[in-house]
């Protein structure tokens, strides 16, 4: 018995999903640098202080509470997500009853994917230590 074929999936391709990717990763990680360029080097310029005003100005209400942290740890998630979908390649083989996962070797979407798994875990820490 022959195998089955791989699902194409034209609506999803790696660069599409790449770039889609970098934007989700990128506004946190612009996050990540003006905390640590406040934290670190004591800059109060007003570029690094409008997420800070912006946050405190919602932070007694259900918006600091629960959807930044949602957005937060949501977001990069998402672009996890996204990359994954474009990099497996999952098929079942009848004849021997297998489900066969495969990865596309795409540097640039599993740099992406990397990056994404460490902003998430960066987040991570950072609601775990705030609590």
């Amino acid at each position: 018995m022959l195998e089955d074929k791989p699902i194409e999936r034209n609506d999803l391709d790696t660069k599409r999903s790449a770039s889609l990717s970098v934007w989700f990763i990128v506004i946190p990680l612009y996050l990540i640098f003006c905390a640590i360029m406040k934290m670190s080097f004591n800059l109060h310029l007003h570029l690094f202080d409008l997420l800070d005003e912006f946050y405190k100005s919602f932070n007694n209400g259900l918006f600091g509470k629960i959807v930044a942290p949602a957005l937060m740890l949501g977001i990069p998630a998402i672009a996890i997500i996204i990359t994954m979908i474009s990099i497996l390649e999952m098929y079942y083989d009848r004849s021997s009853r297998e489900l066969r996962i495969r990865l596309k070797n795409k540097p640039l979407n599993l740099l992406i994917l990397l990056l994404g798994i460490l902003v998430l875990g960066l987040f991570v820490v950072y609601w775990f230590t705030r609590v």
